[in-house]
């Protein structure tokens, strides 16, 4: 898997034995390369042993060397739960490398509850599980990745006025001079 470092073979020559090394030096190529590689990738890998001993034969043996791509580390920002208020909550997020720290070149796409753009959108109350996907610039590195964060919408409480009425004689009948309540939005 790729990691930022260079990907190496190691080789050996046991004798017939099968438990005996055989003394010698070998050459390790990578597509021809003597560098070794660090991108994910396939790798034609060429290992070349020279024998000092003369009763072993110097040789030659073919191999692949397979370096997959990582996934990104993926960081939400956003989410938890918040009092419904005619405002959008979006989530944003970071994908960070092998190394924890470096941040991978790409795009994010954002839905909830499994298909719908999250971005810009305003929740009615209730629970989502909103999503981050990932996907890289170079796909030779990393993978498409994704990571959730779950966000509830909690009912607003309406702001009720009252104004004190004036007063009024024992037994007069109420009316709209005393019982002009309003409930207002308190999130407009």
């Amino acid at each position: 898997v790729y990691d930022g470092a260079p990907q190496r073979v190691t080789a050996s020559a046991i004798g017939t034995d099968r438990v005996t090394p055989v003394d010698g030096t070998f050459d390790i190529t990578y597509n021809g390369s003597p560098d070794a590689p660090t991108n994910a990738g396939t790798y034609n890998v060429l290992a070349t042993f020279t024998s000092n001993d003369p009763d072993y034969l110097s040789t030659v043996v073919a191999g692949q060397l397979q370096i997959s791509p990582a996934a990104p580390t993926i960081n939400i920002t956003g989410g938890g739960t918040i009092n419904f208020d005619f405002n959008p909550h979006p989530i944003s997020a970071t994908a960070l490398g092998v190394d924890g720290s470096t941040p991978v070149d790409g795009a994010f796409a954002y839905t909830y509850n499994g298909g719908t753009n999250a971005m810009g959108a305003i929740l009615p109350v209730g629970t989502y599980t909103l999503t981050a996907t990932f996907t890289p610039n170079n796909p030779a590195g990393y993978t498409t990745a994704t990571a959730t964060v779950s966000i509830t919408v909690t009912q607003a409480t309406p702001s009720i006025t009252w104004p004190t009425p004036a007063t009024i004689t024992y037994g007069t009948p109420l009316d709209v001079v005393q019982l002009n309540t309003t409930a207002t939005n308190s999130i407009q």
